[in-house]
């Protein structure tokens, strides 16, 4: 499995996943979700920098692709999921060696969470 490549900034009032560009296609994965729980939709939304929002689907219901975007991309990163978590909570991550969460979904009713991207 590969290194990761993507950080993480928790300092701030929203955390920020940050991208280097020369990292992107980047591939992203559910952690350990529970038994039924898949990917329902992703949507990338970008917000300033230029670069047009890309689609992204996920063809196994537990993975997706950030495709290459340019430097300077800032955007929002939204990951909605089906089936049951109790009262748990779901991680999405890069997919690499020791990864880092970069979103959770907890809310049992929307099943949906939200991130910001900056590429760098």
């Amino acid at each position: 499995m590969p290194a990761c490549k993507a950080t993480v900034d928790f300092s701030g009032v929203f955390p920020v996943f940050r991208i280097p560009s020369a990292s992107l296609p980047l591939n992203c994965k559910l952690l350990s979700p529970p038994t039924g729980v898949k990917i329902a939709a992703v949507s990338f939304s970008v917000t300033s920098g230029g670069a047009a929002s890309p689609a992204i689907t996920s063809s196994d219901g537990a993975s997706f692709t950030i495709p290459a975007l340019p430097a300077g991309t800032k955007g929002m990163l939204a990951v909605a999921v089906t089936g049951n978590f109790g009262d748990g909570f779901v991680q999405v991550a890069e997919d690499c060696t020791n990864p880092t969460p970069f979103l959770a979904i907890s809310d049992l009713n929307e099943k949906a969470s939200l991130v910001h991207v900056e590429v760098g």
